[in-house]
């Protein structure tokens, strides 16, 4: 089979070295704090710190306890709302008739006036 890289092969190895990390370090083209930094961001998953059983169960009731001021909270609030709305004076219950008599009336006096349109 014949090369199919013709005149290409110092390019492919340009490349390569330019895009192998290993071959960097092996001919000096990166500095030394990129070789041994230890980016937490940038690093592989295995690198990174796991969460140990403690360390969740402890951040889980973290979590409930925030989750229960919270509820403790909107509780609190719709206690003192519905506070307030005890004290408010209601109004006395009608009958039916008392009912549609104030229908009525309110219907009656009701005016309804159209608004005189804008000559252009």
């Amino acid at each position: 089979m014949q090369n199919q890289n013709k005149g290409y092969a110092k390019q492919e190895r340009k490349d390569l070295m330019n895009d192998n990390p290993i071959a960097k370090d092996a001919s000096g083209g990166r500095s030394w704090m990129s070789k041994h930094s230890q980016s937490r961001f940038g690093s592989s998953p295995l690198q990174q710190k796991e969460e140990t059983y403690d360390e969740r169960q402890a951040r889980k009731a973290k979590e409930k306890k925030k989750e229960a001021a919270r509820l403790a909270e909107v509780q609190a609030k719709r206690e003192a709302r519905n506070a307030a709305d005890a004290n408010k004076p209601k109004p006395e219950p009608q009958t039916k008739l008392q009912a549609l008599k104030a229908k009525i009336v309110s219907d009656l006096t009701d005016k309804t006036t159209e608004k005189p349109r804008s000559q252009t």
